[in-house]
């Protein structure tokens, strides 16, 4: 882990926002354009609460110490950008709240010595954070505070969540080169020093990082392992970021799919195939027969068609705009029946 603090810290692209939740929350996704990292690991993540919250009585002063340290103001901030919940129902939202319910739960431990900032600090450690967390509003929290207060918010991280604040914010998004037709602006607006775009997709208006992560792409290797790809703000970016990985697939990594999800649901899947006379080449095969199967959200396109039908006009659409045949030969070869 990198602990040399700095002064100021840039807010990462909304695009990469989904790669560095992935490695906060430790969710066990491989970074493609990263290469297969393998930090933190589960095994990191189980070693570090054996070794310091294995109950109330083990913690140690370097986290009971990062605790007393953080100034309210800053609790107040910090965890309203990760959003704690006890059981993912009770918000904590202050220190008063996090000591209220550390009292509360005082009598779960009879039998054990420990110091009630011991206790606050293992039912910190405890609670759940939110999976939407907006790293740029972290960063800006990071800029504004003291040099005292950035070190306990790094701190947190290294101590509660062993993780580096500066390795996390120094994740980068993946570059896509997408053609401007593709690559449109979008409606976005300003509220109480947060930017909003509207989607179509939802016809409502969406927190920025929200919006541009709508639509995920993953890639799928033969013995199971995930890979996360890129996200996207509508199904033509997203279509055109699995195309642009496919091409960037060498041969000898064994992968087998494509999986592209929308609001959290599954959206569609395609193979992952040799393209017949060319060894070093592989294209998709997108599963037009099950596009939504597993969706809610129908709202796909706003020409009218079924979820199926706006899939397949979109990827025909983006394909052209790739230079790419691959569903256009798939259509035509279904239809010859070969």
């Amino acid at each position: 882990m990198n602990d040399t603090l700095p002064t100021h810290i840039t807010p990462p692209s909304v695009d990469a926002y989904p790669f560095i939740t992935a490695k906060f929350l430790a969710t066990n996704i491989a970074i493609e354009h990263l290469g297969d990292t393998v930090w933190p690991s589960d095994t990191d993540d189980a070693d570090f609460e054996s070794a310091h919250f294995n109950s109330p009585g083990k913690i140690k002063i370097a986290q009971s110490g990062t605790l007393a340290g953080m100034h309210d103001s800053t609790f107040v901030g910090l965890f309203s950008i990760l959003k704690l919940s006890y059981h993912n129902f009770t918000a904590i939202t202050s220190k008063s709240d996090l000591s209220k319910l550390a009292a509360r739960d005082y009598d779960l431990y009879t039998g054990e010595k420990f110091r009630a900032d011991q206790l606050e600090a293992y039912v910190l450690y405890s609670l759940t954070v939110d999976v939407n967390i907006h790293w740029g509003q972290l960063a800006n929290l990071y800029n504004a505070a003291s040099p005292g207060q950035q070190q306990s918010i790094s701190d947190y991280l290294k101590y509660f969540k062993n993780r580096s604040l500066v390795d996390l914010m120094s994740i980068p998004a993946p570059s896509f080169t997408i053609p401007d037709v593709i690559e449109r602006r979008f409606l976005s607006k300003l509220e109480s020093g947060q930017t909003y775009c509207f989607s179509d997709l939802k016809q409502t208006w969406m927190r920025e990082d929200l919006f541009h992560n709508e639509f995920v792409i993953k890639s799928v290797l033969q013995d199971g392992r995930l890979g996360l790809v890129g996200s996207a703000p509508t199904l033509p970016i997203a279509i055109a970021k699995a195309s642009l990985f496919a091409q960037t697939i060498s041969p000898e990594r064994e992968y087998i799919a494509i999986r592209m999800s929308v609001g959290g649901q599954r959206l569609a899947f395609a193979k992952i195939a040799a393209i017949k006379g060319h060894k070093s080449a592989v294209k998709l095969v997108w599963s037009i027969s099950s596009v939504g199967d597993y969706c809610t959200m129908q709202r796909i396109s706003v020409r009218g068609d079924s979820m199926k039908e706006a899939f397949a006009e979109t990827l025909l659409d983006v394909e052209k705009e790739l230079g790419l045949q691959w569903y256009k030969a798939q259509k035509l070869e279904d239809e010859l029946g070969l």
